[in-house]
């Protein structure tokens, strides 16, 4: 499986440094595609996807408040509770 736009906790936390975030709906498409990206190339079943899977449960639950507050509604369409 070909990973089409890599991201990473890294990459993002730079960004978040650095200024590059406009909005909370921008950070949370990175930290989303962090985690689809990881479930992407590994297999359904693996330790790597299932913890993707609840990280990326816990990032959507977390997000949920400042997208609705910020009238973000959700990253990418993802990231809603």
């Amino acid at each position: 499986t070909v990973v089409k736009r890599p991201m990473d906790l890294g990459t993002v936390s730079s960004q978040l440094e650095g200024g590059h975030y406009s909005s909370v709906r921008q950070l949370a498409a990175d930290v989303d595609l962090v985690w689809k990206n990881a479930m992407t190339y590994n297999i359904d079943g693996s330790w790597i996807y299932q913890s993707a899977s609840k990280l990326k449960a816990f990032a959507d639950a977390k997000f949920s408040p400042l997208l609705s507050a910020s009238g973000g509604g959700g990253a990418e369409g993802e990231v809603t509770e």
